[in-house]
């Protein structure tokens, strides 16, 4: 377990911890400073965010649990799982 106080300092921890391969990526945030991750990262992407920032849009499949329910969210690891 990794102990932080604040989110800048919670994100950089994420984004240290990141390491790029093709195994999925989801991203329970539309933060865009995790943006060049998402977009760069050779594995499929989702974004699991209510207002997630354009880059974000870019990066993936993007659900909205409150508007799109849990359908996609299940058909897209479904995909993934393959």
């Amino acid at each position: 377990m990794i102990s932080v106080q604040g989110w800048q300092q919670a994100d950089l921890r994420l984004a240290a911890a990141y390491r790029p391969d093709l195994e999925p990526l989801v991203l329970a945030s539309g933060d865009g400073d995790f943006s060049l991750l998402a977009v760069n990262h050779p594995g499929p992407v989702l974004v699991v965010s209510d207002r997630p920032a354009g880059r974000l849009r870019a990066a993936g499949t993007v659900v909205d649990l409150v508007i799109d329910g849990t359908v996609p969210l299940r058909r897209w690891l479904d995909e993934v799982a393959g």
